[in-house]
């Protein structure tokens, strides 16, 4: 055993015993020049994306290269998922089932909530803490080193790679630690998800209060505080943590999604285009986590449609029919294919919707001459009968 590796250590976490790069490449199953070339120079294996954000202002993602990738996923799984993190990150966490859910409901029974955010998380954290991180669960300098290479760029972690955010959580266990202990004594709920920083009481006064030392731990951590994004949150506004509204005592997810998603299951009837199926279904499940009865309601709105009266042509009822989607929602068939509900003079025509559906049956090589369908409502409200 090479000087400085800590097999006891390493057998606690239950990690891959390596001591350089041989050792390493046998049990990766990789050609050790590979492995060498790889942790040498990562610069030459990342391609850099420049992506728009919200406020305008861009974001750099460095996505590795496919090898690259690969080593990475190896480290992330073998190695990095065995290191307990603290009890109150909940980013980026391994099997859990929505954890923008379980940081928010750690809040949801506080009347006031303090936000903060780090600015420039990943760049923050530098190879040298990386470094300590492995050798302080047993690696010895050499293959520490190895490890931190593989794992950085230029000196700092990649936003891209796919060890980046556990890194992260795990660098970050002294700063919830210090910032933990300080809220404990004060009775304030903190937790963190990735670079966002919340914390909630009942103390309107013991929370504002807290500001100074927050901001210097998280400096002398070696971060940032983005004070534009700080944000003190009372009964008085619409309470939100990681994207969920906390209202009551309970979880609920943005009403705009809700919203979207019932205008997107309209289109998809009214039109027969259901190459956005999954995506739905996707939103779907997300909602349903975090509201348990929403999937209820998401069935009852699809179902609605079977008394709604619309004018649906043959190609979109049998779209709806044989859609999978639809199957999984609901046990009931829209329409029999040669039925078309009367068109009456009070519904309005959905001009909109008209035009998309014969655009998406053109694509499909399907001329229609048949009228266009008509509706009572304008499906993208929310209404009486439906206010999710």
């Amino acid at each position: 055993m090479i000087k400085g590796t800590n097999k006891f250590v390493l057998e606690t976490f239950k990690l891959p015993i390596m001591v350089d790069i041989h050792s390493f490449s046998n049990i990766i199953g990789l050609n050790p020049s590979l492995v060498f070339v790889l942790s040498q120079n990562t610069t030459k294996y990342y391609k850099k994306h420049i992506i728009p954000k919200r406020d305008g202002s861009t974001r750099l993602i460095f996505e590795p290269s496919y090898s690259l990738k690969l080593v990475q996923r190896w480290l992330l799984e073998e190695i990095l998922y065995n290191i307990p993190v603290s009890n109150y990150t909940f980013g980026f966490m391994k099997g859990s089932s929505n954890p923008l859910r379980l940081n928010a409901a750690m809040h949801k029974d506080n009347i006031f909530i303090f936000k903060m955010d780090m600015k420039n998380f990943f760049p923050s954290i530098k190879k040298d803490k990386i470094y300590f991180l492995f050798n302080e669960v047993g690696y010895n300098p050499t293959m520490a080193n190895i490890l931190a290479n593989l794992c950085t760029l230029d000196g700092m972690l990649p936003q891209g790679a796919v060890t980046s955010p556990c890194l992260a959580n795990l660098v970050c266990r002294h700063l919830d630690k210090r910032i933990s202990k300080y809220c404990e004594k004060r009775e304030i709920t903190y937790t963190r998800y990735a670079d966002d920083l919340t914390f909630s009481c009942n103390s309107k006064a013991h929370l504002k209060s807290i500001f100074p030392v927050i901001k210097t731990i998280i400096n002398s951590e070696g971060f940032e505080l983005n004070e534009k994004k700080t944000r003190f949150l009372t009964p008085k506004v619409r309470k939100t943590v990681t994207g969920i509204t906390l209202s009551g005592g309970e979880l609920k997810a943005p009403k705009e999604m809700k919203q979207k998603v019932r205008a997107m299951i309209h289109k998809m009837i009214v039109t027969g285009d259901y190459t956005k199926a999954s995506k739905v279904k996707g939103y779907i499940a997300y909602i349903s986590s975090i509201e348990s009865e929403y999937l209820f309601k998401i069935k009852s709105y699809i179902q609605s449609f079977e008394k709604k009266p619309i004018i649906i042509h043959k190609e979109c009822v049998d779209a709806f029919n044989s859609n999978k989607l639809f199957k999984d929602l609901t046990d009931f068939t829209l329409l029999k294919s040669s039925d078309f509900v009367e068109f009456s003079e009070e519904f309005s025509f959905d001009e909109y919707n008209y035009s998309e559906r014969i655009d998406y049956l053109e694509k499909l090589g399907i001329k229609t001459e048949k009228e266009p369908h008509y509706i009572s409502e304008d499906n993208l409200k929310s209404s009486d009968e439906f206010p999710f």
